[in-house]
């Protein structure tokens, strides 16, 4: 699909200013993402003639105005369902132990939308907002578990299809091996496969009224983590049923 270069900047800029998390100037937000100065410019005055940038003429810096925060509002109760799925997973990091995540389906790839962090270290600290493969992840194989065998099938070609030389490819066999294996025991534990020491345990949640589908997934040191699957997917399991 051919992208359209103006608009895909627009979210390069927004997503910019996400990062960094204050005013920055034409040179900066330029230099940093590495576009023209006069590409650059055009934009951010067009994203401030329709009241999405603001610009401080004394510091000669730019910040998103408070109306790109009001753009998505309503996703988060959308999407969380009145709060439910957030008391799903504090509920389950608070029992666990262990940080908790939601992710959703986002193209060929599992999104994270929720993060709960708990005292105890972790290798690694997925943030909202990361993407996963959605055929080389726990929640990712979650997400694709209640798909149709034809729709995974697709999936598989597609993600193939943009590999590339040195990307990895899979086989449609060994997906709905997985799958299949997913399907029996209605959750995924996954190791090694994102961090070297880092494993992941994952369940599906139930679709609410259409909203998209989530995936709930516990992280963990696997010295941590192995040991206690059954526990967790019970957790997990236990809590979704009270609050879905």
């Amino acid at each position: 699909m051919q992208k359209v270069k103006s608009a895909v900047r627009v979210f390069l800029v927004l997503e910019y200013f996400d990062d960094v998390k204050e005013p920055r100037t034409l040179t900066e937000i330029s230099r940093d993402l590495k576009m023209p100065m006069s590409s650059c410019i055009a934009l951010l005055r067009s994203l401030e003639s329709v009241d999405y940038m603001t610009f401080d003429p004394l510091t000669k810096k730019y910040l998103p105005s408070v109306r790109v925060q009001q753009l998505g509002s309503w996703l988060n109760d959308y999407i969380f369902a009145s709060g439910n799925i957030k008391s799903i997973a504090e509920a389950v990091a608070k029992e666990t132990g262990e940080s908790t995540v939601i992710a959703t389906m986002n193209g060929n790839e599992a999104q994270y939308i929720l993060q709960v962090q708990t005292e105890h270290p972790l290798p690694y600290a997925p943030s909202i907002g990361v993407r996963r493969s959605l055929l080389n992840s726990s929640v990712g194989l979650v997400l694709l578990a209640p798909q149709s065998d034809d729709f995974i099938e697709r999936m598989v070609l597609r993600v193939n299809s943009k590999a590339g030389k040195k990307g990895t490819r899979y086989t449609y066999e060994s997906v709905m091996e997985e799958i299949n294996q997913i399907r029996r025991d209605r959750y995924v534990y996954a190791a090694n496969r994102i961090v070297e020491g880092a494993g992941m345990v994952a369940v599906a949640i139930p679709p609410l009224d259409g909203r998209p589908a989530l995936a709930l997934g516990v992280g963990a040191p696997i010295n941590r983590l192995e040991h206690r699957i059954e526990e967790v997917v019970k957790i997990a399991q236990r809590e979704i049923k009270k609050h879905v």
